[in-house]
Parts: structure tokens; C-alpha cells; sequence
């Protein structure tokens, strides 16, 4: 699909679309310098993107890095079946790249059959160096730009055709942990607001991680960004992982069982095989059957529609 763009500035925010039938509505994040770390980026680089020459799901996957300017993608649901839900969707891609179609455009297109208007998140990255796999705090600018993502929904929330109770955040591997910290902390903003659309909460009141990544430290125990503390309220989430994922399965048991202990309504699936970074595209492991269990889920939740998918 033919992502074109048409910048409009703004004095809340520097919004940008495509009216073209069929195509997102491309929309910046930031109306400047974006708050929070900047990424591993060389001075002049610019957005830069390439086909993965793997096979995932019989087809290649498209990489975009060197990100600098975040925005979002959204992808309206048919009028005929939206339910009013929308859902950001974080691509994955361990905060150096993003796998854009298996993580997000894909992703949009199965929200949009259940009749949900998903918004693919351009998140900055790289935000490690190359030479690190996992520095300190590389998930906060993505976890900051997944929280103005979710206000930004809320504040044209009657604009977009939209509840602004029940919009989501979910995500894959990197992704994971991205829309994991954005559900966890409930709406308590990662920056200082700038501009009228931070008046809308960036809580997500659902939330959906695909084999997160980066949950737990090396002994196994949460990190302190994605624990749920005292007071907070987590909205339900939705966990599917491989028991065979390099990415080890057991960030996704701890944050599940810690929202269990939360008195929050988590829902985990791991399953046999599958191992890492299959999206909804198919395979012959048992992973496979994750699409269908979240689809379910997202009905049950009363965010999707099951008339709307068949």
C-alpha cells in the first residue's frame, strides 16, 4: 500500500494526511523536537527503510529506521461495521528498526476487519546503539510517543468516529514492551504535556502483547517500568507467546501474574511451539492459533465485532 503524505501545520500539532480512499491519514506526533531521549541517529540521516530478505510467513518484511519524526497511521474501519474502538498498534523490530508490515500494516488490517480503526505507530528508533542489545531505558522515547499516540486518538476521538473509552495499545517483541509500559502506567504521562491534545488522557483502557520482549531483567524479575503499582488500575491485556521464544516466555508469565495479583482481568496464552516474530501470518507451529484467540477476545471485550470479521 502506497503510504503518501501531506504535511498541514498546526499550532497544537503538526498533523499531516492522505485523503486518498483506502489510505492512512499520516499524522505527526509532534508539533517540534519530540520530548524525551532522541534516537541513535547521525547527524543528516534521514528515514530509511529496506525489505528483509528472510522469509516470514512466506513473504519478506519491510524494515524502517533511522525514525527522528514520529507519527501515527491510521486506518479507519469501514463505517458499516466500526464499533467505535481504535487501537495503536507497536511494530516490533528491538528498538532498531521497525517491522512495519508483519508488525503494523498487517495487524491494521485484521483490527479494521473486526471493525476497529487502528493507528500503526511510527515510533522513534533506533534507540540502543548497535553494539548494546538491551542499554537502560531505550523503551522510554517509543513508550513517550505511544502515550501522545493514545491522547492525540482521544482528543479528535468525535472527529475519527471514535469511543474515547475504548481505545487500546498493543504491540509485538519491542512493540510489546512499548504498548506493556503505555498500559501499565495507566495514564500517568512519561512528559510534560505540550499542547492541547495532551489534555486528553493517554491511559489505554485494552491493551494486547504479542511475545514481549524486555519485561524482565537477568534474574527474572520485572522491571520497575512495566510493574504494576499500588493505586494504578491496568486495563485487561491479552498475552500470546511461544514456550520455544529465544524471547523467553516468562516476561509475559511475570507481568500476567503480577496483573493477576493487580486485580486486573489478564488473559495468557503460550503455546507450544512457534518461536519468535510470527505475526498473523501463517506457520505450522501452534503459535498459529493466537489470531484467532485474540479476535475472540477483542469480541468478548465488546471492541471488536464478529459480524464485521466475517
Amino acid at each position: 500500500m502506497l503510504l503518501a503524505r501531506l504535511l498541514l501545520a498546526s499550532s497544537f500539532a503538526a498533523f499531516a494526511w492522505n485523503a486518498v480512499a483506502g489510505e492512512p491519514e499520516v499524522v505527526r506526533l509532534w508539533p517540534g523536537t519530540p520530548p524525551g531521549p532522541a534516537p541513535f541517529v547521525a547527524e543528516g540521516v534521514e528515514e530509511s527503510g529496506s525489505t528483509d530478505g528472510r522469509s516470514h510467513g512466506g513473504k519478506t518484511v519491510l524494515r524502517i529506521t533511522d525514525v527522528t519524526a514520529p507519527e501515527m497511521h491510521i486506518y479507519r474501519a469501514p463505517e458499516q461495521t466500526a464499533t467505535g474502538a481504535a487501537c495503536v498498534v507497536c511494530p516490533g523490530g528491538g528498538f532498531s528498526i521497525l517491522a512495519w508490515d508483519m508488525g503494523g500494516t498487517e495487524v491494521a488490517e485484521r483490527l479494521n476487519g473486526l471493525g476497529v480503526t487502528a493507528a500503526v505507530l511510527k515510533y522513534r528508533c533506533p534507540t540502543r546503539p548497535k553494539a548494546k542489545k538491551n542499554p537502560t531505558g531505550m523503551w522510554r522515547g517509543p513508550a513517550i510517543d505511544a502515550q501522545r499516540a493514545l491522547s492525540i486518538l482521544r482528543s479528535r476521538a468525535d472527529e475519527l468516529a471514535v469511543d474515547p473509552e475504548m481505545i487500546g495499545i498493543g504491540g509485538s517483541s519491542a512493540g510489546g514492551k512499548t504498548a506493556a509500559v503505555a498500559a501499565i502506567r495507566a495514564g500517568e504521562r512519561l512528559y510534560e504535556p505540550v499542547d492541547g491534545a495532551d489534555s486528553a488522557s493517554c491511559r489505554a483502557d485494552f491493551a494486547w502483547l504479542l511475545y514481549p520482549a524486555y519485561l524482565t531483567d537477568e534474574t527474572g524479575t520485572l522491571k520497575p517500568e512495566v510493574r504494576p503499582t499500588f493505586g494504578v488500575d491496568p486495563p485487561p491485556v491479552f498475552f500470546a507467546h511461544a514456550a520455544d521464544d529465544p524471547v523467553t516466555c516468562g516476561g509475559s508469565v511475570s507481568l500476567f501474574l503480577a496483573l493477576r495479583s493487580a486485580r486486573a482481568e489478564p488473559e495468557l496464552h503460550i503455546y507450544a511451539s512457534g518461536g519468535h516474530a510470527f505475526g498473523l501470518r501463517p506457520t505450522p507451529t501452534r503459535s498459529e492459533r493466537w489470531g484467532a484467540e485474540w479476535e475472540s477476545w477483542l469480541v468478548a471485550g465488546g471492541w471488536g465485532t464478529a459480524a464485521a470479521a466475517d
